[in-house]
């Protein structure tokens, strides 16, 4: 699928990180990581906004984005990672 905006984190509003660009790209969800990997192709430069830090600039080329989860043995429960 092309976008030219694209969230790259689970969550609400306050927890998440969009991707933009001028022009197009391709994105792809890695189904066998339960929809946690995103590669993605920029044919142009993109920045990648949150409202914590500064944009990150990301030059044209292929990528690979996971989320991270975490375990807790003690509950048996699978949590997001947010930073």
């Amino acid at each position: 699928m092309n976008v030219k905006k694209l969230k790259l984190t689970p969550g609400g509003v306050e927890n998440k990180h969009m991707m933009t660009s001028k022009k197009e790209f391709k994105h792809e969800i890695v189904p066998e990581t339960g929809g946690q990997s995103i590669m993605f192709s920029l044919n142009d430069w993109a920045t990648i906004d949150h409202d914590e830090h500064k944009a990150i600039v990301l030059e044209k080329g292929e990528y690979a984005k996971t989320n991270q989860m975490e375990f807790n043995p003690f509950t048996k429960t699978i949590s997001y990672v947010y930073d």
